[in-house]
């Protein structure tokens, strides 16, 4: 275990469970990993980003991001603490109120400890106003975390970011004990199908009608297939109780008769048994249509657990999945995702190489090894 001679808080700014958020679960497996290594000399706060009112806080601080008013007040109270040492920033556009955000820049104003961020969203081509705010921001601190090498050249070239600030550090996965496929389907009495997979929050940015558009042709060679879709629907999507995305897809199974190869788990799983249904995955189907997502924690969790990924294109997919470890397709190209899913369907041999790869290549970015990068 490392330790750090003078005992250090960092405060995280960011939802966390129970919210359900990649965020959230971002900033939970972060600290964990810091725990794990650092132990006690290092601890770890919460300042949790709600969106209402929140009668009884479980958390050292709590901002509500609705409310411009709390920013400053927020960083006061943060101040007070002589022992806070840092305040790291999980940072995504939509998490904060005002325009792309700018309410935060009331908590930076006051605030007086060492910052640092992590940006979740590196977006392309920037007009004058998104550069001129983001360039804002990293006026405050000296150092920012992104977690592909394409954010970081984007940071550069299209913000003028200095590159000495930027840290690029991959998405952390949870190291798993190999498994194959067969050993893992046996938990769940699925041994006798080929399973594909994908999981998340669901919404429309997840594109999971392309996976099932795509289904038929797949069954035609392999009528054994299952698809599993896995998670429950994105909260803020679901209005009055209506849950219209869910309601769209389970209407196209209908349509397309995929009700017996088709089966929705309506659940946010807890890690070890989201892992365990990754490891008895075949193949994993990344539908994501958002060409310019910089970073995707589900695609990193399923080349952790040795899956073969058939996956669109944007930009952390294209830096990071080599053909030894799955098959890139066009976004919402349902033909594409059919033909490169049959291939790896019908050789068992190419899955197992695959899947291998892709466990070996998530050794070095597990969260332990995330914490030591972003502690350094």
């Amino acid at each position: 275990m490392k330790t750090i001679s003078n005992k250090s808080k960092i405060v995280f700014l960011s939802t966390f469970p129970p919210t359900q958020c990649g965020i959230a679960t971002y900033t939970q497996d972060t600290i964990k990993g810091i725990t794990d290594v650092f132990g006690k000399s290092v601890s770890c706060q919460i300042c949790e980003l709600i969106d209402s009112p929140k009668e009884k806080p479980t958390q050292a601080f709590t901002l509500n991001t609705k409310d411009k008013k709390e920013y400053a007040k927020v960083a006061e109270a943060i101040n007070k603490d002589k022992s806070v040492k840092l305040v790291h920033i999980q940072h995504e556009f939509g998490l904060f109120g005002g325009n792309y955000g700018d309410y935060l820049l009331d908590f930076l104003n006051v605030i007086k400890k060492p910052l640092t961020y992590t940006f979740h969203s590196v977006i392309p081509n920037p007009n004058n106003e998104l550069r001129t705010f983001v360039k804002l921001l990293l006026s405050y601190s000296n150092s920012v975390f992104v977690m592909t090498n394409q954010s970081k050249e984007i940071l550069i070239n299209d913000y003028g970011i200095e590159k000495e600030i930027i840290t690029c550090v991959p998405h952390g996965t949870h190291i798993v004990i190999y498994e194959t496929p067969d050993q893992a389907k046996l938990k769940f009495d699925i041994q006798d199908r080929k399973v594909l997979s994908t999981f998340g929050l669901l919404g429309e940015g997840k594109n999971i009608e392309t996976g099932l558009q795509a289904l038929p042709k797949i069954i035609k060679k392999e009528p054994n297939v299952l698809y599993l879709i896995i998670g429950k629907t994105h909260p803020n999507l679901i209005i009055d109780g209506v849950d219209a995305y869910r309601d769209k897809l389970e209407a196209l199974v209908e349509d397309l008769d995929l009700k017996d190869n088709v089966r929705f788990i309506n659940q946010y799983l807890d890690t070890n048994e989201l892992l365990d249904y990754l490891k008895a995955t075949d193949v994993y189907l990344f539908t994501s249509k958002d060409p310019n997502q910089a970073v995707s924690g589900t695609f990193s969790y399923a080349m952790s657990c040795a899956c073969p990924i058939v996956a669109s294109k944007i930009p952390h997919t294209l830096e990071v999945l080599t053909p030894d470890s799955g098959i890139l397709v066009d976004i919402g190209n349902v033909d594409q995702f059919a033909k490169a899913t049959i291939k790896l369907l019908s050789d068992d041999n190419l899955r197992r190489e695959m899947g291998i790869n892709a466990f070996r290549k998530t050794r070095a970015s597990s969260w332990e090894n995330v914490a030591i990068t972003h502690m350094d």
